[in-house]
């Protein structure tokens, strides 16, 4: 599937602020995402790509390896490259569409609301990814990952491209599967990154490599639809951890 391509891909470095983080945690980021990010025992169970939840997390754990053995230190071309191809989540991207993901990222104005404003996505999709990420602050991860069956049920139900079912189911199990992080940080611990949505949902704290991964996807999707939107994710939950 066709992506954006230049002579001279542009090199990414894992640092810097977001435009959704409001503040960051001044402990190193590095050792914080690498104990957040194994794998949980959790199958949401009306989900069909629960396994893509599954396989976004330990594409993540890979990742966060080699960033820790200094083996990697920017999203540029060769090394999108090669993580598109060794993980085990099945994505689309180039180091073009991880430098538009996180230069989105970083702008002053990327609330999720803009950014979905933004996108081509269907009224159904921006509503569904709105409702799962802003959550009231103080929800308990069974009433979160409830939420997620609730809409993931409702939403198996609704008219929709397959390609775009397919992305919004993927988010979905992708949230599930990192639904204790998300509850932490709901109930206002020490979240993977200190995230606070600067947008108008109002939630508190989330989790800043599932917020990540929703706004990478829904720019991601714009670029060249289901396998871009899961390269963003991928990009934006590692530009999230590391913001």
């Amino acid at each position: 599937m066709a992506v954006v391509t230049s002579q001279k891909p542009t090199k990414i470095p894992f640092k810097g602020r977001t435009g959704f983080v409001e503040k960051i945690m001044k402990k190193s980021l590095l050792p914080l995402l690498l104990c957040c990010l194994t794998v949980p025992g959790f199958a949401q169970a009306n989900n069909p790509y629960n396994q893509k939840g599954i396989d976004y997390v330990n594409s993540l754990n890979i990742i966060s390896a080699d960033i820790k053995a200094g083996r990697v230190k920017e999203f540029s071309a060769e090394s999108v490259k090669y993580y598109t191809g060794i993980i085990p989540l099945k994505v689309e991207a180039n180091a073009d569409m991880a430098a538009t993901i996180v230069k989105r990222m970083k702008s002053t104005n990327a609330s999720l609301t803009q950014v979905l404003a933004e996108s081509n996505l269907s009224t159904t999709a921006k509503q569904y990814l709105h409702d799962i990420y802003y959550v009231k602050r103080g929800t308990t991860t069974d009433q979160y990952k409830l939420l997620l069956e609730q809409k993931s049920s409702g939403l198996l139900k609704q008219d929709l491209a397959v390609p775009e079912k397919e992305m919004l189911l993927s988010l979905s199990a992708i949230a599930y599967n990192r639904s204790k992080d998300v509850q932490d940080n709901f109930q206002g611990k020490e979240p993977s990154g200190n995230c606070i949505l600067s947008g108008d949902g109002g939630s508190g704290p989330v989790d800043c490599i599932l917020a990540g991964a929703i706004l990478g996807a829904t720019i991601g999707w714009r670029i060249c639809g289901l396998w871009c939107a899961l390269g963003g994710a991928v990009i934006g939950g590692v530009a999230g951890a590391f913001s």
